[in-house]
């Protein structure tokens, strides 16, 4: 399957290597806690390991993503099956009605963003890299938008979840 980027997540190995590497100890103390070689796991981790033996096994990528809870890795993969992630502990308290009507303002102040992403792209009858990934940027951004709003409205309506 081709890992292209879509939208500003990254492909899946390099979110890896930025969550590792950002991890306290770095990829000294990942690999001590996946009980692997230091440099096994760089190498694992580099586009170079493509081409070797070092491969990211399954079970470390879960180890990797539950002990860092890095959020580039979650959008990595929700852009790899076509989606977009959204991180609950992102989504607002229930503030009243200014705080619904601020998300709707910001629904519709997103739905015009992404409509002139779109005229921009496909005014040369083309969409190019940089363009398609601006779209998409706007696409997750409505997407997180609308969670937003309809958890807000849940939340007026005493539902427990959106």
């Amino acid at each position: 399957m081709d890992n292209k980027i879509v939208g500003d997540s990254l492909p899946l190995r390099a979110a890896c290597y930025e969550a590792v590497y950002a991890f306290p100890g770095g990829v000294s103390a990942m690999a001590a806690t996946l009980r692997d070689k230091e440099q096994v796991l760089r190498n694992r981790l580099n586009e170079a390991g493509k081409k070797t033996n070092h491969h990211l096994r399954l079970d470390q990528f879960e180890r990797i993503a539950d002990v860092t809870q890095d959020a580039g890795i979650a959008h990595s993969v929700a852009s790899l099956c076509g989606g977009v992630f959204i991180q609950l502990d992102s989504l607002p308290e229930f503030a009243g009605d200014a705080a619904i009507l601020d998300e709707v303002l910001a629904l519709v102040d997103n739905v015009g963003k992404l409509g002139h992403e779109v005229r921009d792209a496909i005014a040369d009858s083309d969409v190019d890299d940089g363009e398609w990934r601006k779209i998409n940027r706007c696409r997750a951004e409505l997407v997180s938008t609308t969670y937003r709003l309809m958890t807000l409205v849940s939340q007026l309506r005493g539902d427990d979840h959106a």
